[in-house]
């Protein structure tokens, strides 16, 4: 019960940000709040991950906000009713050698989210974009090689829409997809043995 404290909830953000800053060389985090309200909602705010060597934020979130249904107490899956995302920046031109990714987002929300860890299967019922500005880049060692053996997940989405927004993609040095959307929806995904 202590947890629902916002004094005891600074203090266990601090501690684990200051635990998290101390084991990596690479990156630094920084968290501005957490809130965890009853019985399980918890909320996010100015969140940031900076990359130490350059200075760059890779990542930083508004706020986000979510919540469990109960605690998956001898249950092999996690049921979260929505994650929210806000003012979401992503600045990785160089996530691997053969990926990367930056842009902004104003907000993604993603409803009814289970992940069963027994099954290897995480099924969403609906992602919405809004306002994305994001490019992709995939290099050519992204692609998987024929021999190489999938991880064994499935993720399924009900459907996914974007609302005003920009993506690019770029494949190689070679291809370069872009779409400028005003409304843009899929009724399905199955991405199986990621």
């Amino acid at each position: 019960l202590a947890l629902y404290i916002p004094a005891v909830q600074d203090f266990v953000c601090r501690r684990v940000v200051e635990w998290l800053n101390t084991s990596s060389e690479a990156l630094e985090y920084r968290v501005g709040y957490v809130r965890l309200d009853f019985p399980l909602k918890l909320r996010v705010g100015d969140v940031a991950v900076l990359d130490r060597q350059h200075g760059d934020t890779l990542v930083s979130v508004g706020s986000m906000r979510t919540g469990l249904d109960d605690i998956p107490i001898n249950q092999p899956y996690f049921v979260l009713n929505n994650l929210e995302l806000d003012d979401v920046t992503v600045g990785m031109d160089s996530l691997t050698q053969s990926m990367g990714v930056s842009g902004s987002l104003q907000a993604l929300q993603v409803k009814g989210i289970e992940l069963d860890i027994d099954h290897s299967q995480l099924r969403i019922a609906s992602v919405s974009a809004i306002q994305p500005d994001l490019r992709l880049y995939l290099g050519p060692s992204a692609e998987k090689e024929a021999d190489e053996e999938p991880a064994g997940w499935a993720v399924k989405v009900g459907s996914a829409s974007i609302r005003d927004g920009f993506l690019a993609l770029r494949i190689s040095d070679e291809s370069l997809t872009a779409a400028r959307m005003s409304e843009a929806q899929t009724p399905y995904l199955d991405y199986t043995h990621l």
